[in-house]
């Protein structure tokens, strides 16, 4: 995987770091966009502790992941054994996290790597008419988010959430959701070069997301297929495998990189661990 920057801590003797790492580290980030650190002296639930230094605010995670640990932002990955394809988390919302972070738990050789696609790379091989499509068209999702409230004694409650392309929003109080129309552009810009990314849900869709209750245009006709296939064969030309060892930890741009995982053994003691940083202080 050639952007993939390592750090190894081996020889830090405290659960800190200093302003000159943190600066080093921030620019690996903006420059490569995927860094893996090994040997990290900070015990499983201290994670949060080193991500800290790199987080303002963190997402709220899907409701179907478990939380590893009380008073953290520290969940486990998607739970099962089967493959996810390749996409950007929860880049069909508002609420779209700046950096991913994976730390490995455990694992052994039935275990799965994870798959990690590079959005600029992507864009790069792209054809023509594809790149203008993309350009030209945002997607419309329709989505409905878990909330951890139902009341079914309250009818529908429409909302106002203050957030570019966002509409149609309300709260299901009987069902415990949050529906709303999502409009965006799928690409990404990057803010220091003006590098194109294409990093986003597309490839997973509905039929696997189940917060997407539809994906279209914004003219509601479907993404064309020849497009779509396109899409799903450069990408998986694109394709790295990132191999786990035990107490590595990996910071991904989300808005770079696309990440999914291969259909693994259930006999497997795999555990990988997550966290979302929405918004970057750096």
């Amino acid at each position: 995987m050639e952007n993939l920057a390592k750090i190894d801590m081996f020889k830090k003797d405290k659960c800190q770091l200093s302003k000159t790492e943190v600066k080093n580290i921030n620019k690996l980030f903006y420059t490569r966009g995927i860094v893996e650190f090994s040997n990290l002296p900070w015990k499983k639930d201290q994670i949060q502790n080193f991500t800290d230094y790199f987080t303002t605010k963190y997402s709220n995670d899907a409701a179907r992941r478990e939380k590893k640990f009380k008073k953290t932002n520290i969940n486990s990955v998607d739970i099962g054994f089967n493959e996810i394809p390749l996409h950007s988390e929860a880049s069909f919302t508002y609420a779209y996290p700046e950096i991913i972070w994976f730390y490995c738990y455990k694992n052994d050789d039935k275990g799965s790597p994870t798959t990690i696609c590079d959005g600029k790379e992507l864009w790069q091989k792209l054809e023509k008419k594809t790149k203008e499509f993309f350009l030209k068209n945002p997607v419309k999702y329709s989505l409905e988010i878990e909330i951890p409230y139902v009341d079914k004694r309250k009818s529908n409650q429409e909302m106002l959430i203050e957030q570019p392309g966002v509409s149609n929003a309300y709260i299901n109080w009987r069902k415990g959701t949050l529906n709303f129309i999502y409009t965006k552009f799928i690409i990404n810009i990057d803010k220091l070069s003006d590098s194109i990314f294409f990093s986003n849900h597309l490839l997973i869709g509905p039929k696997l997301e189940k917060q997407i209750k539809k994906m279209t245009l914004i003219d509601n006709s479907k993404i064309p297929s020849d497009i779509f296939q396109e899409i799903k064969h450069k990408s998986e030309d694109s394709k790295k495998e990132y191999i786990w060892k035990k107490n590595n930890l990996l910071m991904l741009n989300n808005k770079r990189f696309m990440h999914g995982r291969k259909k693994y053994s259930e006999s497997s003691n795999r555990e990988i661990l997550n966290l979302q940083s929405l918004k970057i202080n750096f």
